[in-house]
């Protein structure tokens, strides 16, 4: 689900706008203007390619490709600059092509997305892709980066106009502060608060794109939606083995009012064989 909204979004805003790829190529090359759009329609194609093949295929290499290609997407844009965020792009882009190489990487490797089988530092990748980007959009509130701060004036009905920019200053502070403590909680020790907020605030800065323009900001939204989708996935990785044993407890009470003993059953540990 999270790689068809993310695919999804970032195909419309490639096709409406165009890729950084494609902008990085008819800037800086001698390729002639017509080529571009089709190199465009080609990246967007591809990427989309990837995903069909992941869903027909459990292959590590749709998610390998996918990834690749947001990767790029976030180097390039680098390359581009232009303002804060675009130089920040890869650590800010982190969650968007970090986990496609996570997933990629476990199924390669261990042949299995199952918790218990899988690589431990898989959910390292996963946890560090979110984190970055939750500092570094916490850095760039702290740094007053003007898209932060006219979406926050934008909805500024609810505050008086005398002190608008005040009380939107000093809150962007506290929302940087507060990023920047949350990914490095989650990074260092999960905790389902932490992830919870992220995936909160994430569908809701994701979301507050669409006030600004409703139609565009739809297919924004759609592009981050690992920043409240990977807190989800993360919180049941995470969380799965603290669950464990109250299901258990519950089963087994059920078992004995139903006249069986647990030794009746092969309890498993893996998730896979349960």
């Amino acid at each position: 689900l999270t790689a068809c909204l993310q695919v999804v979004g970032f195909a419309f805003e490639a096709l409406q706008d165009s890729s950084a790829f494609a902008t990085y190529l008819f800037l800086h090359t001698s390729l002639p203007i017509p080529i571009t759009p089709w190199i465009n329609q080609a990246y967007v194609g591809l990427m989309i390619a990837a995903l069909v093949w992941a869903f027909f295929r459990w292959s590590p290499w749709p998610f390998f490709l996918i990834g690749t290609l947001f990767l790029i997407e976030a180097i390039v844009r680098t390359g581009l600059g232009g303002s804060l965020g675009a130089v920040l792009s890869i650590p800010a882009e982190c969650s968007r092509y970090l986990w496609f190489l996570a997933i990629g990487y476990a199924l390669r490797h261990a042949r299995t997305l199952d918790v218990e089988i899988g690589l431990p530092r898989v959910r390292l990748l996963l946890r560090l892709g979110l984190a970055l980007t939750f500092v570094t959009h916490g850095v760039e509130v702290l740094l007053r980066h003007p898209v932060f701060f006219d979406s926050v004036l934008f909805s500024q009905s609810l505050i008086p106009a005398s002190n608008a920019q005040a009380l939107v200053s000093n809150g962007l502070v506290f929302i940087g502060i507060v990023d920047i403590a949350v990914g490095l909680l989650v990074l260092f020790r999960p905790n389902r608060t932490a992830l919870v907020y992220m995936a909160f605030w994430g569908a809701l800065t994701a979301c507050s794109r669409m006030v600004v323009s409703p139609y565009p900001g739809f297919f924004e939204a759609l592009v981050r939606a690992p920043q409240y989708m990977l807190p989800l996935l993360i919180m049941i990785i995470e969380g799965q083995r603290s669950l464990r044993k109250p299901i258990r407890r519950v089963t087994v009470r059920t078992l004995r009012k139903m006249g069986l003993t647990p030794s009746h059953w092969a309890w498993k540990r893996s998730s896979h064989d349960a």
